[in-house]
């Protein structure tokens, strides 16, 4: 294919797609042109406006849902989601709005309880002592040392809704402080007959099994 160079009107065969040049000598004199330089800061502009002068025809324009930045992305990388972000920062930002009552998944604050009485010192005494009861062995599968985890026979979860229930005149999350209190003297907490020893392994089967009844 033949074409015309536009610096020297030069008629030379054209052997690569993006080639408009008969020569590296007259693509220099068209790059010091002020028409080249005006060619050129606007593909530098592109490019630091987030679209890439080698993909920018692949991208589509996008507004960040956090903070409104207008932002490019390729196509391929668009995800189902209505909501686009432009950084990692602004999907923080937008995750931590939507905390205790404002999340999708909130339970009046009984996650924040439960986490408190499992981090209270007669938790570690009850998984203690399950342990040693057990004589530190998986009673699943038999093995021993290694990951040992005490497992709750009636689960956790359960025990938490009936202590609610009994103390319904409190709220989980108001009144957090004083549940806590309240819990060190509730013996379904930490009757140790209703732990048993248990691997990581069987542990995660036996929270797996629980999860599906509930379903």
């Amino acid at each position: 294919m033949r074409e015309i160079c536009p610096v020297c009107q030069k008629e030379f065969e054209k052997r690569l797609k993006p080639t408009i040049y008969c020569s590296i000598k007259c693509f220099r004199e068209w790059r010091n042109t002020l028409q080249a330089k005006a060619e050129i800061g606007r593909k530098i502009s592109l490019a630091k406006k987030g679209v890439p002068v080698y993909a920018r025809r692949r991208q589509v324009q996008c507004v960040c849902f956090t903070c409104q930045k207008i932002f490019y992305r390729r196509k391929g990388h668009m995800n189902r989601s209505k909501n686009v972000y432009c950084s990692a920062l602004c999907v923080a930002n937008f995750q931590s709005t939507l905390r205790r009552e404002k999340a999708f998944n909130w339970k009046g604050g009984r996650n924040s309880l439960r986490q408190l009485l499992r981090e209270m010192p007669e938790n570690r005494q009850w998984i203690a002592q399950v342990l040693k009861n057990d004589n530190f062995v998986c009673q699943e599968c038999g093995c021993t040392g290694g990951q040992l985890e005490a497992h709750h026979k009636i689960h956790f979860s359960a025990l938490v809704n009936q202590f609610l229930k009994q103390y319904n005149q409190f709220s989980p999350l108001e009144d957090c402080e004083i549940l806590v209190r309240i819990a060190i003297n509730y013996e379904l907490f930490w009757d140790v007959s209703n732990g048993k020893t248990l691997c990581k392994s069987c542990h995660r089967g036996a929270a797996r099994l629980h999860v599906k009844k509930e379903l």
